[in-house]
């Protein structure tokens, strides 16, 4: 990951390939710290469905050094905060895939799995070279290299250089699933998700795509939750999502409302995603469009938090750290042949229905 001088971000690289990324606040009294690890949900198979999850977990469960409760008391002494994550590629839509299967893999799988399955998992995957060590704040960074280099000790024994950032997956994730899926619950709400394939994490086109998304679905101004919500007072919650990985992605429309307003409320989306691919936005929308995009940018990287996250993922997945002011930049110059472009080819793609709610043995919403 190339480093933009002068802007407080410093790089190391230390035996093994473990790398070392702060970035320096002084401004603030705190540091965020991340260790992340290029290993995610898509890279298990059915053998190891949930393992890195699992993995993630005991993190929290003790070590030959402290036990659990001794972990969180010198991290409560400290007044700091400590949690962890799994994601997809650096911990419905895709099927049977790797992308597509739980994160936390299923009731089967983790009953199932065994030590030596979790261990082979382990030690496949979270090496040295996989490694990286984020922080941002009130830091010093050559005193955070040492730290980590006295940390990381026999791991950083080994001849590796870092691994790549993931640009592609494996094509396995990209097939995405058609047709309609409804999932029974014994719940008064109809949770209905329509859904298709979107772009890649590195596509041109991301920015056109966010300040759509925003316009028609992501906010209280925008189309949706105005015909859906404001006029018609048929659901409370109704957003527009989209999100990337390496080689695919995806855009969907969520909807929470009565069962008995499901089809109506299914219909008005589906009219106004047709509405927006023949008209595109108004002036104003696409005003709105960026302005919500910018912000929601900007107001993400206000805490050493989330800088930190934006090193560790930006080392993992992207081939730069982007400068937030080219971001901004590639936001603002989105235009109406831009969005119409996006619309017409994303918008369009055949979609997945999938509908979780009090459905009968026939497949009917119960009164």
């Amino acid at each position: 990951m190339a480093t933009e001088p002068g802007h407080g971000v410093s790089r190391t690289v230390l035996p093994g390939g473990v790398r070392v990324i702060t970035e320096s606040l002084p401004a603030v009294r705190s540091v965020a710290l991340g260790i992340w690890v290029g290993v995610g949900s898509r890279d298990e198979d059915h053998a190891h469905a949930g393992a890195t999850h699992y993995l993630e977990h005991l993190l929290f469960k003790g070590t030959r050094r402290r036990t659990a409760l001794e972990i969180s008391a010198e991290m409560d002494a400290a007044g700091g905060e400590m949690n962890a994550f799994t994601a997809k590629e650096y911990t419905k839509l895709f099927g049977d895939t790797p992308l597509g299967r739980p994160i936390l893999g299923t009731t089967d799988s983790i009953n199932s799995i065994t030590r030596d399955q979790i261990f082979e998992h382990y030690q496949a995957r979270y090496t040295s070279e996989h490694v990286v060590v984020a922080a941002a704040g009130n830091l010093d960074h050559d005193t955070v290299v040492e730290l980590v280099r006295k940390a990381f000790g026999p791991a950083l024994d080994r001849a590796a250089e870092p691994s790549a950032p993931r640009l592609a997956g494996d094509q396995r994730g990209q097939a995405t699933g058609v047709g309609t899926t409804l999932i029974s619950r014994s719940i008064e709400q109809a949770n209905l998700v329509l859904g298709c394939g979107a772009l890649a994490r590195n596509d041109e086109r991301r920015f056109a795509l966010g300040v759509l998304n925003a316009a028609f679905g992501g906010g209280m101004s925008s189309r949706l939750f105005q015909e859906v919500r404001e006029k018609r007072g048929l659901a409370y919650s109704v957003y527009s999502f989209s999100g990337q990985h390496a080689d695919t992605g995806l855009w969907g429309i969520y909807v929470g409302c009565l069962p008995s307003k499901a089809d109506e409320v299914l219909a008005i989306c589906r009219d106004e995603i047709a509405r927006v691919v023949e008209g595109g936005l108004t002036d104003a929308e696409l005003a709105r469009g960026k302005g919500q995009v910018r912000g929601s940018i900007v107001l993400s990287l206000e805490d050493p938090s989330s800088r930190m996250s934006r090193l560790g993922k930006s080392e993992l997945v992207y081939p730069r750290l982007e400068p937030v002011d080219e971001v901004l930049s590639a936001i603002d110059a989105v235009g109406h042949d831009d969005i119409r472009a996006i619309a017409t080819d994303i918008l369009t793609r055949p979609k997945t229905l999938a509908v979780v709610g009090p459905f009968d043995d026939a497949g009917a919403f119960q009164a």
